[in-house]
């Protein structure tokens, strides 16, 4: 199927396909492959060719060509023409809705009822997605900021501005940094320093007590205590 889209404004959600495992499009000379689901949008002036090796499960809406700077404007008119998406609960609702207000088109309020179920679908397709990038960035940028931890450790790390550094709130980056690595921020920095007091250990001549100091820890008591809570033995014990 080869067509110019100049006067199509269209959102084609393509539920499942009963053939293909991959949906196979060119747009405006680039060729895209998506999993099922995930929502095709035709966007006016584009040119698109695509490939149907049987029968799919689509939907349609389409829109008068002059919304699109309003869709634009409001954020939901992606990079990419086609936006892979997970069947979640809410999705899944919304189509329920969307089929049950198309069967009472002819009902009072049934058109209306179905614009909007068509505005929410969309509106959860496209936050669904930005969703999934922010948490694939805020990801990036919290194993970026432990690398930078674990190469200089005994630095004193200004983490809110390390956040700041790699485009996430500080709020963001507590939170993902926990789910990434089970730890908190501070934990994690106290953890390498131990290992690098670990390390002074085996093969400096320097006493325990410099040791403790030259890694930030504060005491040679708070030292040796959560020395043997991470290696099992007293930072003596362990040298010997």
């Amino acid at each position: 199927m080869n067509f110019d889209v100049n006067q199509k404004f269209e959102f084609c959600f393509r539920i499942f396909s009963e053939t293909e495992e991959l949906a196979c499009d060119i747009v405006n000379g680039k060729q895209y492959q998506y999993a099922f689901p995930h929502l095709l949008i035709k966007i006016p002036g584009s040119h698109l060719k695509t490939y149907i090796d049987g029968r799919r499960q689509t939907y349609y809406v389409l829109y008068p060509p002059e919304t699109f700077d309003w869709f634009d404007r409001a954020g939901l008119i992606s990079d990419e023409p086609l936006i892979e998406f997970t069947m979640t609960p809410e999705i899944n609702g919304l189509f329920n809705e969307f089929r049950q207000s198309y069967k009472q088109l002819g009902s009072p309020g049934a058109a209306d009822r179905l614009d909007q179920v068509c505005m929410q679908l969309i509106m959860a397709v496209v936050s669904q997605k930005k969703q999934e990038f922010e948490k694939n960035k805020s990801v990036s940028a919290v194993k970026a900021i432990a690398e930078i931890i674990k190469e200089f450790p005994l630095r004193e790390h200004d983490l809110p501005r390390l956040a700041g550094e790699h485009g996430i709130s500080n709020r963001n980056f507590f939170r993902c940094w926990k789910k990434v690595f089970g730890e908190t921020p501070g934990i994690y920095i106290r953890n390498r320093r131990l290992e690098v007091a670990a390390e002074l250990l085996k093969k400096s001549r320097k006493s325990i007590s410099e040791i403790a100091k030259a890694c930030g820890f504060s005491t040679v008591s708070y030292f040796s205590k959560i020395f043997k809570e991470k290696y099992g033995i007293t930072p003596g014990t362990y040298r010997k």
